[in-house]
């Protein structure tokens, strides 16, 4: 996949669905800014987004009033394109945690 693709499949999940859960802690997206600043180049830049895509499929995202209790498969009916950045990336949405989305 390209730069492009990737980032086209990043922007959804995190822009137009939601950011994955505990990014900042599980994740640390600081290590990826790290990287980023050590070698600033499109290569590590996608591979930042790749890692972060396949963290969006296993934490899960962020509590949302609107998307509070759903499952991956919930989110799919309303966000088909999910399928689509799955099997591009290799995910299998069985694998993804049966509450998707996080609670307070």
């Amino acid at each position: 996949m390209t730069y492009d693709e990737v980032y086209a499949d990043w922007y959804y999940l995190f822009q137009k669905i939601s950011v994955a859960e505990d990014m900042t802690g599980g994740y640390v997206d600081s290590e990826d800014l790290d990287l980023l600043l050590k070698k600033p180049s499109k290569a590590t830049a996608k591979g930042c987004l790749v890692r972060q895509i396949s963290y969006w499929f296993s934490a899960g995202i962020e509590y949302s009033d609107k998307h509070s209790g759903k499952s991956v498969f919930d989110l799919i009916e309303e966000y088909p394109k999910i399928i689509s950045i799955a099997e591009r990336h290799n995910i299998d949405l069985n694998d993804c945690p049966t509450v998707f989305v996080s609670g307070y």
